[in-house]
């Protein structure tokens, strides 16, 4: 009897410690349409994300996620002031 394969989700830790970590461009430009805030929050925050996510994400709802993006030296001034 052949297994069928189930979806791997992953958890919200896992998802985090990418985002504090910065592992690659791909996780994070990922992680920054995460539903989660807290996700959002940390892909902002991270040093490791580069300008072109940032700019993507000045326009998230959150005020939090605009915040960390605000506060980030990879941020353009331009996209500060939106």
């Amino acid at each position: 009897m052949e297994q069928e394969e189930q979806p791997i989700i992953e958890s919200f830790e896992s998802k985090l410690v990418k985002a504090r970590d910065g592992v690659s461009e791909s996780i994070l430009f990922e992680l920054s349409f995460d539903e989660s805030i807290e996700i959002r929050c940390e892909v902002a925050n991270s040093l490791n994300t580069p300008r072109f996510i940032l700019e993507k994400m000045s326009t998230d709802v959150n005020e939090e996620v605009r915040s960390g993006i605000s506060t980030n030296p990879n941020t353009r001034p331009l996209t500060q002031r939106k």
